[in-house]
């Protein structure tokens, strides 16, 4: 029973804590079960000894999460070896505890996190029998080991029992984030009729299991795969016409991308060397981040691209430099939609040697109707600006081309070379309704002569409309 205390107020008047409504155990079960199930789990999990009332709460707490921090209130480092043998009888002892106190029902989602070798696979399996019999909706299992050397070792990978998801258990299932495993589909697999987010890292499947389970998933909106490298082919079917989201990364042989889901609107291929991708004229995506670190990634950019995503509004786009120069080609296709572009750039070679930032005025060619532009150069960061001294009638000039939308610009990385200033020299004659431009150095160490120079080079070239900020 809980004890009432009497405190005094702030004027020496006595207050019944009772009467001021500040005894939880007061409150209806279902508003205690909404306070709780906000709460961490480890938090939520001591509220169980206040009252048998709390208990009961708690044996329905709906967010499992089982991690070495939950579980063992501790953190391992990427760099160490294998956790210890009591440690991990540790961990799945409590995880056992935890899910025998649980009721089983009002389960929305089960995480485990922690890695567990072949010897300890039954375990995994008694932890997502109990997934499925309590109907939670979404599980996420990361069975990965806590270093690089290890994943090195070949482990035999836990083999995901999607034989206990008949049609009637998978019809619950509304999230499936994997890592480290392996999926074999059972024959006559019925999929996952509900399923909204998959997430799939590391994960040995086939390309024909993929393509099974990728056809048996008719609602799903969220997509991740990352370093499946079994893949050389990925086609999302036809009738994924709910897909708004596709994150793409590290798939070693993955060659070819067809997408076309119609309503994708958020796309994002993170170093790959993908060689085709093919978005069909339904494609709407609006948002795409490339991460090639391919050198010929500024030839893909100006020839292909504008095609392959023809409606796409805001791009973000990395890649390793280390050609000199590139011209815009000509009957080249341009970005009709694209507001926003965000490109960062690793050059190859030391500062003034390989790259020529001027041809990058191209890409303004590229996308006409482009309102805001970052440019952010990577490396560089202890170039002394001694080494840029040039003169003014040296300076290079392209052909007048106006920019008619352009009202941002915002170059990172800045070290004031004689290629750079010749970019922001054309810029600032060509955008027509330019507001700001900000130049910064970043960690550069000779941070102050670079302003001092960049001011010379260019405080005659903005026009009366524009502002330059050099950081």
């Amino acid at each position: 029973m809980v004890k009432r205390k009497r405190q005094s107020g702030k004027h020496g008047k006595t207050i019944d804590v009772r009467s001021a409504g500040l005894v939880l155990d007061d409150l209806p079960e279902d508003v205690l079960w909404l306070i709780i199930s906000r709460l961490p789990m480890r938090d939520a999990a001591r509220t169980s000894i206040v009252s048998r009332k709390f208990k009961r709460i708690w044996r329905s707490y709906p967010k499992m999460s089982f991690d070495s921090v939950n579980i063992l209130n501790y953190q391992p480092e990427s760099s160490q070896g294998c956790i210890s043998r009591s440690r991990t009888d540790k961990f799945i002892k409590n995880v056992d505890a935890v899910l025998q106190q649980h009721s089983g029902q009002g389960v929305k989602e089960l995480k485990i996190n922690f890695f567990l070798s072949k010897q300890y696979y039954d375990h995994v399996d008694r932890w997502v029998n109990f997934a499925v019999a309590s109907k939670a909706e979404e599980i996420f299992l990361d069975l990965s080991p806590p270093s690089q050397n290890m994943i090195a070792r070949n482990h035999e990978r836990y083999n995901f029992p999607l034989h206990l998801f008949t049609n009637h258990d998978a019809s619950y299932m509304q999230g499936f984030h994997v890592k480290f495993i392996s999926l074999k589909l059972p024959p006559r697999f019925g999929g996952f009729k509900n399923l909204k987010a998959l997430g799939l890292h590391s994960i040995d499947v086939t390309k024909e299991d993929l393509r099974c389970l990728l056809s048996n998933c008719y609602v799903l909106e969220w997509l991740k795969i990352y370093r499946c490298h079994h893949l050389c082919n990925l086609r999302i079917p036809h009738h994924l016409c709910q897909l708004q989201y596709l994150h793409v990364e590290q798939c070693r042989f993955l060659e070819t991308i067809e997408l076309p889901a119609v309503n994708l609107a958020n796309f994002t291929l993170k170093w790959q060397r993908v060689t085709s991708i093919v978005l069909g004229n339904s494609s709407r995506v609006t948002k795409a981040c490339f991460y090639y670190l391919n050198s010929d990634a500024l030839h893909y950019f100006l020839t292909r691209l504008p095609g392959d995503l023809p409606h796409v509004k805001t791009l973000y786009f990395e890649l390793s430099w280390k050609n000199g120069t590139f011209e815009f080609p000509k009957r080249a296709s341009i970005f009709v939609h694209l507001k926003h572009l965000d490109l960062t750039l690793y050059p190859g070679g030391k500062p003034g040697e390989g790259e020529d930032f001027l041809c990058l005025a191209s890409i303004l060619e590229a996308a006409p109707y482009m309102e805001k532009f970052g440019l952010h150069v990577k490396q560089y960061i202890g170039s002394h600006p001694d080494y840029y001294y040039y003169k003014e009638e040296e300076k290079r000039r392209l052909p007048k081309c106006p920019h008619l939308y352009l009202r941002i610009v915002e170059i990172s990385g800045f070290f004031v070379s004689k290629d750079q200033i010749e970019l922001a020299t054309h810029i600032l004659n060509n955008a027509t309704v330019l507001e700001v431009m900000t130049l910064d150095p970043e960690l550069n160490v000779f941070y102050k002569s670079i302003r001092k120079l960049a001011w010379k080079h260019l405080c005659r070239e903005v026009p009366h409309h524009a502002k330059l900020v050099i950081l």
